[in-house]
């Protein structure tokens, strides 16, 4: 329509002097027609923030799914490691997990790039439940044969 460039001028500060983005709009659109623009612009904007916050309730809602999911199949790792042969069980909570993942990446929640995080202190605690794992559940598996 024409405004872009006198409007970004100003915004620059090389527009005319005295002049500003609301007279650059009132020269664009005469009578009724500026009027018409800024109540489209005030709808557009509140459209905007209105989206944008249901947005922002739909991801906080997924997230908090996710957390519950996590705990549940957290629950079930457990409960499968305290099995003498643990290993038929655990596929199947990989599998669930995965998908969680990948669920949280596509609605862009997932916090991480790459999708694990790579830190020291995520390292130090993964090591720590680890040992808790092998210390709780490993004596109750049988002995492993190596071949």
């Amino acid at each position: 329509m024409g405004i872009g460039a006198p409007i970004v001028a100003v915004f620059q500060g090389t527009g005319a002097k005295g002049t500003n983005g609301l007279d650059i709009l009132q020269q664009a659109f005469q009578g009724v027609w500026f009027w018409v623009g800024i109540a489209a612009l005030l709808v557009w904007l509140m459209l905007r923030l209105v989206v944008g916050r249901e947005d922002a309730v739909a991801r906080a809602l997924f997230a908090k799914d996710g957390a519950r999911t996590m705990q549940k199949l957290h629950t079930d790792l457990d409960t499968a490691l305290a099995e003498q042969n643990p290993l038929p069980r655990l596929e199947p909570i990989q599998k669930a997990v995965m998908r969680k993942i990948s669920d949280a990446i596509d609605k862009g929640i997932w916090p991480w790039n790459p999708p694990f995080p790579q830190s020291p202190a995520v390292d130090l605690e993964l090591d720590e439940r680890i040992a808790d794992i092998r210390r709780r559940f490993m004596p109750g598996w049988p002995p492993q044969r190596v071949e």
